[in-house]
């Protein structure tokens, strides 16, 4: 634990190409990318900290899950953008 206040950020991209969900690729979801980020506040000695994040922040539609049956094939879509401000207690 330091004794000094910091700032801190990450960003991560994940990708992905695209997914087939049954056999015979008769169900297929393209490939995508999302784009997270945090940018952040800890206070001296690390108790606590504030942070700003976005989720998603490209907006982009994408599967989380599909499952294939023979009437119809059920999907579930990802969280669209997604942002909000946290504040930790550490410890």
């Amino acid at each position: 634990m330091g004794d000094e206040s910091r700032l801190f950020a990450s960003t991560n991209l994940y990708g992905t190409d695209a997914v087939f969900w049954a056999p015979g690729a008769r169900v297929k979801t393209g490939g995508y990318g999302v784009l997270n980020a945090t940018l952040g506040y800890a206070f001296p000695r690390d108790v606590f900290s504030i942070e700003a994040f976005g989720r998603n922040l490209t907006d982009t539609r994408y599967a989380n899950y599909v499952v294939p049956s023979a009437n119809a094939d059920r999907t579930s879509y990802a969280q669209p953008l997604t942002y909000g401000v946290r504040f930790s207690v550490h410890y």
